[in-house]
């Protein structure tokens, strides 16, 4: 009788894999339509021998964004818009610079590039459409906790209800030598 008990305990029920999928896809679906938004938060960035962190405010209005990244002491600060008709990067002494992507401006400018263009998707916790996706894992809710895409693990480490939507709270990025760390405090829908 005690070794049927005890084999009991040790018995763990499964999850129910159809179930996370399907959750998955409803998590998707509803964030795949939510197109405008605003965020403050935090940004960290390592590479090899360097580090940099800054305060980030991003606001996305359909395809057109803008990110205003303030660095301490407005050492490095920037802002980057773009849309459907290219880009622009201003720097400080409103110095203003164009290119037809996020990603090349980054790197003529500053030697390293973060893909502005999958990160406007894996912000909100779903890949980047029309990009293959290497490997994907979901938590028990349907929500994805790591992510490789583009050559990028993202890994998710904390989610936050904000109304009707679960959005993340804390993302993490890497791509070799460079390091991301996001963390977001505030989502305004």
């Amino acid at each position: 009788m005690f070794l049927l008990w005890l084999a009991g305990c040790t018995t763990q029920i499964p999850i129910d894999e159809q179930a996370r999928l399907d959750s998955y896809a409803a998590h998707r679906d509803k964030l795949t339509e939510l197109e405008s938004w605003q965020l403050q938060g935090r940004i960290a960035m390592s590479m090899e021998k360097d580090a940099w962190s800054a305060t980030l405010h991003w606001t996305q209005t359909d395809a057109e964004y803008e990110l205003r990244l303030i660095a301490p002491l407005g050492r490095g600060s920037f802002e980057l818009r773009g849309g459907n008709q290219g880009v622009t990067l201003r720097l400080q002494q409103n110095k203003v610079l164009r290119a037809d992507n996020p990603e090349t401006l980054l790197q003529d400018n500053f030697g390293w590039t973060v893909p502005v263009s999958g990160l406007q998707y894996w912000i909100r916790g779903i890949p980047e459409p029309d990009v293959k996706v290497k490997k994907m894992l979901l938590d028990e809710a349907g929500r994805i906790s790591a992510l490789e895409q583009a050559g990028w693990l993202v890994t998710y480490k904390q989610y936050s209800s904000q109304g009707v939507f679960e959005l993340p709270g804390r993302i993490e990025l890497a791509n070799g030598k460079l390091k991301l760390r996001l963390v977001i405090k505030n989502w305004h829908i």
